[in-house]
């Protein structure tokens, strides 16, 4: 596997699967304006900061920066102003600003990241599988009419697993989620440049830590049909993406549609 600094991965001109979801999302012109011309950067979330922190956290990189105390004040600014000095610093020699958390939440926060970091330890499953990982390896792929393609999971072996955490309220709602965030095209997306780079038979799972008490953390194994699900997304997406290249036209959205009526509604009438 290739290892390259994060900062140079994300400026690559490969298509990465955040690219791909702000394609889905956002369309062909937020496509271009965000990621060809630079304009209007993904803004970073807390759930993001977050599940960042506790990347580093688990990975034993970085300690979380939370501090705590009331944000006005002269002495938690002063000790923000610190840790946003360091992360200047840090941006300047190529490497990934800390996340850092300061005032209301912060109890919150630092709950979480203690407690899951237990439970993370304490999951056998878990330790053994990322035991047989390397960390946040880069493969490569291609297209006909892309730059490209490139994915980074979490972890990753040579036999084909490759695990990605994630971070969420809870358990139980992670599916719904799942699927709203395109985990699944995530992870089409790896399984396609891995069998490019020779590995036959990759296997995908998350490793899903919950924000809320009991801090439950978890290995789930996505299942077979979720993934050729991802594959059939991932396909139509790269076709339509290749074709705005191919053409270099980007366009904004259709001028007019009809309005879908909910599943749920339909169920009701039915019902």
């Amino acid at each position: 596997f290739a290892h390259i600094p994060i900062d140079r991965y994300h400026a690559n001109k490969r298509v990465s699967s955040s690219m791909l979801k702000t394609f889905n999302s956002l369309g062909a012109r937020g496509y271009q304006l965000r990621h060809l011309l630079g304009q209007y950067p993904l803004p970073q979330t807390k759930p993001m900061l977050v599940g960042q922190a506790f990347e580093d956290l688990v990975c034993g990189r970085s300690e979380p920066i939370i501090i705590e105390g009331d944000g006005r004040t002269t002495p938690v600014k002063a000790k923000k102003a610190e840790a946003e000095a360091k992360n200047e610093e840090r941006v300047a020699e190529g490497l990934a600003p800390h996340p850092i958390f300061t005032g209301k939440g912060t109890d919150e926060v630092s709950d979480f990241m203690r407690q899951a970091h237990i439970n993370f330890m304490k999951n056998d499953e878990l330790t053994k599988l990322v035991g047989r990982c390397v960390e946040q390896p880069t493969l490569f792929g291609s297209y006909p009419g892309l730059p490209g393609l490139q994915a980074r999971p979490d972890w990753g072996n040579t036999d084909g697993e490759f695990p990605d955490l994630k971070v969420t309220e809870d358990l139980d709602s992670f599916m719904q989620k799942f699927v709203k965030f395109d985990y699944h095209v995530q992870a089409a997306l790896v399984r396609r440049c891995a069998r490019e780079m020779g590995i036959e038979k990759p296997t995908h799972m998350h490793i899903v830590a919950e924000r809320r008490v009991p801090f439950r953390v978890q290995v789930m194994d996505i299942p077979e049909e979720l993934m050729q699900i991802g594959e059939a997304r991932l396909e139509r997406s790269l076709e339509e993406l290749a074709e705005c290249y191919r053409r270099d036209e980007w366009p904004l959205c259709a001028q007019r549609t009809v309005m879908r009526v909910p599943a749920w509604m339909l169920a009701k009438k039915e019902g």
